[in-house]
């Protein structure tokens, strides 16, 4: 039994190290395939390779370039101004109880001031989506 656990203890190791050898290989060269390789590890390591630039392109770039589309111009209309609103906290509530569930509250005269503002401003408003 001692001796099964040692092989396959060298042999995980043999493996790790091959591995690491074709990783090595695809980071150094343009085409790894004209070296001498094994396939099966050149495949392992490429998908190895291509998880960690995505992890990092995840991590790292953000999801969107942009967080409004563009605007609309339209002849012989003059450039609306952007009011951004937050609707968390300020012009709504929200509360939780027991039996009842979610309570959402305006303030009062909200729906007239948002229509009023819509003649003058493009609205952006925004919260947190409960």
């Amino acid at each position: 039994m001692y001796f099964i656990g040692k092989a396959i203890k060298y042999s995980c190791w043999a493996a790790f190290s091959l591995f690491m050898y074709h990783w090595a290989l695809i980071k150094k060269y343009d085409k790894p395939e004209t070296m001498p390789t094994s396939e099966p590890f050149l495949e392992a390591a490429r998908f190895v390779d291509w998880s960690i630039y995505d992890f990092k392109v995840l991590m790292t770039k953000p999801g969107m370039t942009k967080m409004l589309p563009d605007r609309l111009s339209m002849p012989g209309q003059m450039e609306a101004k952007v009011l951004v609103m937050n609707l968390n906290g300020t012009l709504v509530h929200s509360t939780y109880s027991m039996g009842v569930g979610v309570e959402i509250y305006k303030r009062p005269g909200l729906t007239m001031f948002l229509n009023r503002m819509s003649r003058q401003y493009e609205l952006c408003i925004f919260g947190l989506g409960e």
